[in-house]
């Protein structure tokens, strides 16, 4: 586990996020509301194939936030859930 206090990435929202790298990967985060109750999070995980989970995606008329792209911990690519939240499939690198 790693980063589990309260961090600000290049703005002044607060986040807090914890990530399990030990026998597999997953990243959940809650961001500051603007204005009311919290809704935003993200959650990211950990797929063999990141070209497949993508091709999947669009197939199923996701909103896509970024295509599959590289990222110091992989490759990933984000999305926006019905909910608003973002959702991250990585392959590790």
């Amino acid at each position: 586990m790693a980063n589990t206090e309260p961090t600000t990435a290049g703005s002044a929202a607060v986040t807090q996020a914890i990530t399990w790298t030990e026998g597999s990967f997953l990243h959940f985060a809650l961001y500051e509301a603007k204005g009311g109750v919290t809704t935003r999070a993200q959650v990211s995980f950990r797929v063999d194939d990141l070209d497949r989970a993508h091709d999947a995606a669009t197939a199923a008329g996701a909103d896509v936030l970024h295509e599959p792209r590289s990222e110091p911990w992989g490759r990933s690519a984000r999305y926006r859930d019905p909910d608003g939240s973002v959702v991250e499939p990585t392959e590790p690198g």
